[in-house]
């Protein structure tokens, strides 16, 4: 149950952290290839730490100033990133949990467990793999973030993404008031209760339910889905397949060449001519 406090000037290298131990890393501090088990916590307040790996039970915290710099969260370790602090190319394995609360910064993240933004909290460049979780929750933003094979980003009710790009096998679910923004899709899914805009489907599918509703969506060689009480608006289907179920609305439709939409209902479109 000790504490080691790392100052202005100090560095420190290799330390193990357990049993309710702790290391704070003052501004002007640096450590190097912590390791925090099981009870131990790493303080990170105005500091900066290189290469710290969090495994079963430890936790570290990233205050105001802090800075973390490729930490490793192992299974059931935990990472905070609190308002000022930053998290930059961390890896959460599967099991490992990552939070960026209000004001706080998680960039280049690679994710196999779970990432999740708290209001406020925003995400860059993040890579959710195979397992991996990233949830952006109400208030909270995510940009540029891949996700690939088996990985899921889920935009929770006030929460946003710009720029995520999905390959094959990869999931977006974006929720009631949830928005996802230049979403590019390549073989994956999309669920839409949300708002989607600049959507851009390749061989991939995307279900739009009651209450959702996207806008400029481009098909190619893809999919989209409109159940009742969703909305679609200025579809551009070229090369891919619309298809609109009864209660579903249709703003604007250009069908190209190689295109196909069918509509169950002819009162789907709400404006225009159907084929513009």
């Amino acid at each position: 149950g000790g504490s080691q406090l790392v100052n202005y000037g100090g560095v420190a290298s290799s330390t193990q952290i357990a049993s309710f131990g702790s290391q704070v890393v003052y501004n002007g501090g640096k450590a190097y290839k912590t390791v925090v088990s099981s009870a131990g916590i790493q303080s990170v307040s105005g500091g900066i730490v290189y290469s710290t790996t969090v495994s079963s039970g430890g936790s570290q915290l990233i205050y105001n100033g802090g800075v973390s710099l490729s930490a490793t969260i192992a299974s059931d370790g935990s990472q905070t990133v609190f308002n000022g602090g930053l998290d930059h190319l961390g890896r959460i394995n599967a099991s490992g949990n990552q939070t960026v609360s209000s004001g706080g910064g998680a960039t280049q993240t690679t994710i196999y467990g779970i990432q999740t933004i708290s209001a406020g909290g925003t995400a860059v460049s993040a890579r959710v793999s195979s397992g991996g979780t990233q949830t952006i929750g109400s208030g909270a933003s995510a940009t540029q973030t891949k996700i690939v094979s088996g990985g899921f980003q889920n935009i929770s009710s006030g929460g946003s993404a710009l720029s995520t790009a999905i390959s094959s096998g990869g999931s977006q679910s974006v929720f009631a008031d949830g928005v996802a923004s230049r979403t590019t899709a390549s073989g994956g899914v999309i669920t839409l209760g949300g708002i989607a805009n600049n959507t851009t489907l390749v061989n991939t599918t995307s279900m739009t339910s009651s209450g959702g509703s996207s806008s400029i969506v481009i098909v190619d060689v893809g999919s989209q889905v409109v159940l009742s009480g969703g909305v679609t608006n200025n579809v551009i289907d070229s090369g891919g397949y619309l298809y609109v179920f009864s209660g579903g609305l249709v703003k604007g439709l250009l069908v190209a060449a190689g295109g196909k939409a069918v509509v169950e209902n002819a009162n789907a479109f709400s404006s225009g001519s159907p084929l513009a």
